[in-house]
């Protein structure tokens, strides 16, 4: 496999994997994956936008502290 496909085909797995992790309620091991979110953001793999908006969203287990 060439190095253009290699990598495209990494681009393409890190694209499904953020896709079956946005819309977990609670990201436990989002510490230990936010290089990779970087990366995938300086990298456009596709999807990554999708994922970083479906992180944002109101906690439904934690404390409102605005109120």
């Amino acid at each position: 496999m060439k190095s253009k496909d290699k990598a495209r085909t990494s681009e393409m797995m890190a694209g499904i994997l953020f896709a079956c992790t946005k819309d977990y309620k609670f990201l436990h091991s989002a510490h230990m994956i936010s290089d990779a979110i970087i990366k995938a953001v300086k990298y456009e793999v596709p999807g990554i936008g999708d994922y970083l908006e479906g992180r944002m969203k109101t906690p439904t287990n934690l404390p409102n502290l605005n109120q």
